[in-house]
C-alpha cells in the first residue's frame, strides 16, 4: 500500500496535469480519465473497498443524465467518476461539498480574469475543482 507522501505526489502530479490541460484545451482527455480510473481501480482492489465501485457508476450515471442536460460537461463527469473510486462512502458527502466550494471560487476568479483580459468566456475549467476537491477528499480519507 503506498504511504502519505507518494499519495501527495501522485495526487499533486494528476491535479497538475488536469487542471493544465482543463485551462488550456478546456476539456479533459479520455486518457487522463481512463488513467486516474485505473489506477484507482487497483486502489479499490487492494484496499477491497467495492463499494466504491457502486458509488462511482452512480455519479457517472448522474454525470451522463446532467450532460445531456448541458448542466454538467462530460469530462468533468468522467474525472469525478474516476477520483470517486478512492473515495471512501464515508467522505464522499464532504468532497463533493468541497469541490462544489472550490469550483465557486474557481468560477469567480475565472470570469473575472476573463472580463479584465476582454477575452470570450470559454467556459469554466471546473476540472481544476473536481481534481483538486477530490485529491484533498482522497488525502484526508487515508
Amino acid at each position: 500500500m503506498l504511504n502519505y507522501l507518494e499519495w501527495l505526489i501522485i495526487l499533486a502530479a494528476l491535479f497538475i496535469y488536469v487542471s493544465a490541460t482543463d485551462v488550456i484545451s478546456r476539456s479533459i482527455s479520455n486518457f487522463a480519465c481512463l488513467t486516474i480510473a485505473a489506477g484507482f481501480f487497483l486502489y479499490v482492489i487492494e484496499t477491497g473497498s467495492w463499494f466504491n465501485i457502486v458509488h462511482s457508476l452512480l455519479i457517472l450515471g448522474g454525470g451522463i443524465i446532467l450532460s445531456q442536460l448541458k448542466i454538467l460537461a462530460g469530462g468533468d463527469t468522467k474525472l469525478l467518476a474516476a477520483y470517486s473510486l478512492a473515495i471512501p462512502s464515508s467522505h464522499l458527502f464532504n468532497t463533493i461539498i468541497l469541490i462544489l466550494l472550490i469550483g465557486g471560487a474557481v468560477s469567480v476568479i475565472y470570469l473575472l480574469w476573463m472580463r479584465l483580459a476582454k477575452k470570450t468566456n470559454r467556459g469554466v475549467p471546473y476540472g481544476i475543482a473536481i481534481s483538486l476537491g477530490s485529491s484533498l477528499g482522497i488525502l484526508a480519507s487515508i
